[in-house]
């Protein structure tokens, strides 16, 4: 059997959505948040992750390379904005980091969570004005067993430290998109195709990603080497390299899923 999967950023796959902006990953239904009609909302409990187990691929900040470079790949988009991605599975709809404790689907406990699944329900999305963000929830999202973002009518200190974080992860998107185009504009990022066989016969082509060619890395200038150096760019991209070992734990894991 060959599987033909397409790397690719994350986003709505609602095909009555190409007439408007896609929704990121996991948002059904965001609305500004609202003390008065969100006033019994909470947020996602650090046990509730199910509702990632359809994601086989995740973005990943430049902030969370190091980490997230133990456990995944690390992958670019080959698109109009070059997105750095966590590859989570190799067959579509597939989260192989996901296993089931104590009756329900929990995160594999030895392996770092993306931000991106940290940040649910939450999201800051730009408003009509460009470059204008607000803060929204997801009003598809129960999450009955999490803190409560308001108490007594005002923001609670869970709250609060919910919305910093994800006006911290939207700086770091903006950060994680300049890497991603000094990568393109230096000639660093070719275009992969990878074909992976397991010993059962099955076959994965693995399509539209990018990677760091390094070699391509390894001829780059003195000039633009030290302002990689100087942005900390540096440890980022052989954090990117080192994380292809990873390749082989996916294969495990797909054997065992």
């Amino acid at each position: 059997m060959t599987n033909n999967t397409a790397v690719q950023v994350p986003g709505s796959r609602d095909p009555a959505a190409q007439s408007r902006p896609p929704l990121p990953m996991f948002y059904q239904r965001p609305s500004p948040l609202d003390r008065s009609r969100h006033q019994t909302a909470r947020l996602r409990a650090p046990s509730d992750v199910d509702f990632a187990a359809l994601a086989n691929s995740l973005p990943v900040m430049v902030e969370e390379f190091t980490l997230a470079a133990r456990d995944f790949p690390i992958l670019f988009t080959d698109g109009p904005v070059c997105m750095a991605i966590a590859l989570l599975g190799l067959r579509q709809n597939q989260n192989l980091f996901l296993a089931e404790r104590d009756g329900k689907l929990a995160w594999r406990t030895e392996c770092y969570i993306p931000a991106y699944v940290r940040r649910y329900p939450l999201v800051l999305m730009e408003t009509d004005k460009p470059g204008e963000f607000t803060v929204c929830i997801d009003e598809a999202a129960e999450f009955p067993e999490g803190p409560a973002i308001f108490e007594s009518g005002e923001m609670s200190k869970a709250g609060q430290e919910a919305l910093e974080f994800c006006r911290a992860y939207q700086n770091q998107i903006v950060n994680t998109q300049a890497f991603g185009a000094a990568l393109q504009d230096n000639g660093l990022l070719d275009r992969y195709n990878a074909e992976i066989k397991l010993e059962s016969g099955e076959t994965f082509n693995l399509t539209g990603f990018l990677a760091v060619n390094p070699a391509k890395f390894d001829a780059l200038s003195d000039e633009v080497y030290l302002e990689f150096r100087r942005k900390g760019w540096i440890g980022l991209i052989h954090a990117h390299i080192a994380s292809a070992l990873n390749w082989q734990r996916l294969m495990a894991l797909t054997t065992l899923a």
